[in-house]
């Protein structure tokens, strides 16, 4: 043991490494599992069955994955019509993801990749979707009221029916007047001044 640091020579300190190091290996074998069986059960929802019950393994999936530093890992996943109410997902990329008929009331979605995602149908009020990226995302329906949108991106998102009521959209980019026109209800939206042409107005309820 000549030269070997008085750590490693120590009885008590061997000791503990025998027991340290097993219990580290048991952690990172017990994590990889989790994060594999949250990325399945993330894609394996048959979306076109419409079914509802997943017993909150989807939300208790999500929030595994975006705490121990996947977020950027959820790219298509299988949540339509799940309750996802206040969830905490903040700069994940959820790109192409299908979020039809889901629960976000009052999420936290800032600084989230949306880019071509299905969110048709989806209750949206008081979501936080500041500086997202929702390039030709599809929000056909959705109910977005209060929603802040400060900043984000809507180059091609559908905005078909949406309910855009008290809606921030102060700062967004490529949101066009055509795009805003076909919305069901922008009642009292904050928009853009490049925007406030004809039918558009600040404070104006189209219904």
């Amino acid at each position: 043991f000549v030269g070997l640091s008085p750590f490693f020579t120590s009885p008590k300190h061997l000791l503990s490494l025998f027991i340290i190091l097993p219990v580290l290996g048991t952690i990172t074998i017990v994590h990889k599992t989790l994060v594999d069986r949250s990325q399945e059960i993330l894609r394996s929802k048959n979306c076109s069955l419409n079914t509802i019950n997943t017993k909150g393994d989807i939300r208790s999936s999500l929030q595994y994955l975006w705490w121990t530093g996947h977020k950027l890992d959820l790219v298509g996943i299988q949540a339509c019509e799940e309750s996802l109410h206040n969830i905490n997902l903040s700069g994940a990329n959820l790109s192409d993801s299908n979020l039809q008929g889901v629960n976000l009331i009052s999420a936290d979605l800032h600084l989230v990749f949306l880019t071509g995602a299905n969110l048709r149908d989806a209750e949206m009020a008081g979501v936080d979707l500041s500086r997202s990226i929702l390039r030709n995302a599809n929000l056909e329906g959705a109910r977005l009221q209060g929603a802040n949108l400060e900043g984000a991106r809507l180059q091609g998102a559908n905005l078909q029916n949406a309910d855009l009521t008290d809606v921030n959209l102060i700062g967004v980019k490529g949101l066009s007047a055509d795009q805003l026109k076909k919305a069901k209800t922008i009642c009292r939206a904050k928009i853009p001044q490049n925007l406030i042409i004809n039918t558009i107005e600040i404070g104006s309820c189209k219904l």
